[in-house]
């Protein structure tokens, strides 16, 4: 489903998720401003990949900063900079890749586990090697790509 302010995801007295949608987003920021008054929350925006301006994104925030509480948090999660700028983040943390020689082991593990297939030490260790550089050491990269290489242990498919 596609993101708007005005689809928010509610949680009723028993736990059990229903979702309000609802054009006026004047109103659920009403809703939700008044359902987190005196209580302290965790809010977990992850992987943004947009947001337009920075009046857009206070007004995404606003029912969240009128709370009584003290402690609650917000943490966005994105690959863009640009973003994590916009949003004027106070802590930001820029995650690096793995170091090489330790994301290559956890690259060959995430292809083989413990098994590594006699073709492997042969024909594919290094392009296994150059695979891995383009990767950076991100992790996510590497499970993305084990289920392309893993089907197929030629050096056509891997190359």
């Amino acid at each position: 489903d596609t993101f708007t302010p005005c689809r928010v995801i509610g949680f009723d007295n028993e736990g059990s998720s229903r979702i309000h949608e609802s054009s006026n987003l004047d109103q659920l920021q009403k809703c939700i401003a008044q359902r987190l008054k005196s209580k302290r929350f965790l809010l977990v925006l992850d992987d943004i990949w947009k947001c337009s301006s920075e009046d857009e994104w206070k007004c995404l925030l606003s029912p969240f900063t009128k709370g009584e509480a003290r402690g609650s948090v917000v943490i966005v999660t994105t690959r863009f900079p640009y973003i994590a700028q916009m949003v004027k983040t106070t802590n930001m943390i820029e995650l690096q890749g793995l170091e090489h020689n330790e994301f290559f082991a956890f690259f060959e593990a995430c292809i083989f586990a413990d098994c590594k297939p006699e073709i492997y030490v042969d024909d594919l260790i290094d392009i296994a090697k150059e695979i891995s550089m383009k990767l950076k050491g991100f992790p996510l990269a590497a499970k993305t790509v084990r289920r392309l290489l893993k089907k197929n242990l030629s050096q056509e498919c891997w190359i």
